[in-house]
């Protein structure tokens, strides 16, 4: 596919003339590095909103392959074109540059995970010349591929006078979804944020993100044209923890569009009121600005990514639940009643088997008055509570349990896990539950594709995996498993048509043998499947 240029064109635009264009910050792929350029002045209207800037974020061929993987999609092999790709997918999203260098944006959870990879400049050739025979030999690489490797930045911001700026991703917070970048050079002039007490339903407010705009007559057809554009809607409704704080805003409007998350909200008065965490065609939910100064706060302390501590479990309000809910697990009616009259608590409607909360003996239809020494009265208090938790300290919950009516409440710790990612872990953990493979190898540390058809021909192969992803610490990194390595073989078995999760489904051992291919030498490599949960 040709290459694609974008350009920025940062306009202001007035709430009259929004388009929906659902494809508006999803730019086709492979793609060049953008270009900017201001046409038009700003109005007085967009003088007054924030530090709003464009985000460009491009992956690369190995990242690209890996966002796939992680966003759960289903690729059989990929091509060799793909991987050696230095812009393989870009996207364009809205970005808040709050506090000097710094930029707080939602990019994708799947493509800011792929930040943490680490690929040298001649992966590419080196992959590339031992499953094709061409390229670069093992220890070198051709300095035109390097060279465009190095040109293609990973993350750029571009301001709305057109000025760009490379970018460094710092760190993603699992909790929010938020990601920090650090942009040297941007000196951003302070934010306003709005008083959570001035907000009120029916306010109106502003979004703003990049969309399509219209192409200037006579340039080349392969140029997409963007600007930062402003989407009126009005406050529908605010809900708030049981403290008064806010959790969580929803705008409605009549003309939204699923491209509008990352978007930044503002009041008539250009104070950020927050960051839209998703959209529809009619409701955008915001996570307010208290949320988003804490989760880049915990960012900003680590100076790197900040795991969620996730329990494996889904509720409801006690106060807003139906009482099918409760008479479905078993409470008798007027027990329910009563709790739904006392307002206090979360009904669990999922337990995932194999998560935290299942071994602690949590079950669905359990009322969870108290988690970690405070009072529950929605499950926004509960998020809250998970928000300021860690997985090395357990947490205690309050538990009501239908069977158990009326006996008094008893406690259960919960030891929280890690995870960026607590929405793929929640799926991932239900889909085992009902019996579907799930990517086991990935707890060892480990991610592979399965190589196209012809370049396992190459090497005399009716079948092989390419390593995609090895993490630090973990027992393949131990094994001495790297990037760029092909797997032929597994305790002595060709692949053939299986992927590594059936050899980890069926093994009885400790440990499974590895044959792989490294600069087009053959190998074996242990890999321990024991004693390696604390990991």
């Amino acid at each position: 596919m040709p290459g694609v240029t974008l350009t920025i064109i940062l306009a202001a635009a007035t709430a009259a003339a929004q388009t929906s264009a659902p494809e508006a910050r999803r730019a086709p792929a492979p793609a060049v590095p953008a270009q900017a350029r201001s046409l038009t002045p700003a109005s007085p209207e967009a003088l007054r909103s924030p530090q709003v800037v464009a985000v460009v974020h491009r992956l690369d061929g190995f990242k690209f392959l890996f966002w796939l993987q992680m966003n759960g999609s289903s690729i059989a092999a990929f091509d060799e074109q793909v991987l050696r790709a230095p812009v393989a997918h870009t996207s364009i999203v809205a970005g808040l540059a709050f506090d000097g260098d710094n930029i707080v944006v939602r990019l994708p959870q799947a493509e800011a995970e792929a930040q943490k990879i680490e690929v040298a400049p001649d992966i590419f050739d080196t992959v590339a010349a031992q499953y094709t025979g061409r390229g670069a030999s093992p220890n070198e690489s051709s300095n035109a591929s390097v060279s465009s490797f190095r040109r293609a930045q990973d993350l750029m911001v571009v301001r709305r006078d057109g000025q760009r700026f490379p970018a460094q991703f710092v760190g993603l917070d699992g909790g929010t979804g938020l990601s920090l970048l650090r942009v040297e050079g941007l000196k951003a002039g302070p934010v306003r944020y709005a008083r959570e007490e001035d907000l009120a339903d029916g306010q109106r407010i502003r979004l703003i993100a990049p969309e399509r705009a219209d192409r200037v007559a006579g340039a080349p057809a392969n140029l997409v044209y963007l600007r930062i554009g402003e989407t009126e809607g009005r406050i529908k409704s605010i809900t708030r923890t049981s403290t008064g704080q806010i959790a969580r805003i929803v705008i409605s409007a009549p003309r939204l569009s699923p491209t509008l998350a990352g978007g930044i909200a503002v009041s008539d008065a250009g104070e950020v009121i927050g960051i839209v965490d998703e959209s529809d065609d009619r409701e955008a939910r915001v996570a307010p600005v208290r949320v988003v100064r804490r989760a880049i706060a915990r960012v900003m302390a680590r100076q790197g990514s900040v795991p969620y501590p996730w329990v494996g479990l889904r509720g409801e309000t006690v106060a807003r639940a139906p009482l099918e809910v409760f008479t479905s697990q078993g409470w008798a009616q007027a027990k329910a009643l009563s709790l739904v009259n006392q307002r206090q608590g979360i009904i669990l409607t999922t337990v995932a088997p194999g998560t935290p909360a299942a071994a602690a003996g949590l079950r669905p239809g359990d009322v969870i008055t108290r988690a970690g020494g405070r009072d529950l009265h929605s499950v926004e208090d509960f998020t809250a509570v998970m928000s300021e938790a860690n997985a090395a300290t357990p947490l205690s919950f309050t538990v009501l349990r239908a069977q158990d009516a009326p006996r008094a409440s008893f406690e259960l710790t919960v030891k929280p896990e890690e995870t960026l990612n607590p929405l793929r872990a929640m799926r991932e953990a239900e889909m085992a539950a009902r019996g579907f493979a799930a990517n086991k190898y990935l707890s060892l540390g480990i991610m592979t594709m399965k190589l196209a058809a012809r370049a396992a021909e190459r090497l005399s192969l009716r079948d092989a995996l390419l390593v995609m992803y090895v993490r630090q610490n973990s027992p393949a990194a131990r094994a001495d498993l790297r990037l760029g390595d092909i797997i032929e073989s597994v305790n002595g078995r060709p692949l053939g048509d299986a992927d590594l999760s059936a050899f980890l489904n069926g093994s009885t051992g400790d440990e499974l043998s590895l044959g792989i291919i490294r600069n087009r030498q053959r190998m074996t490599v242990k890999l321990a499947l024991r004693n390696e949960q604390s990991n």
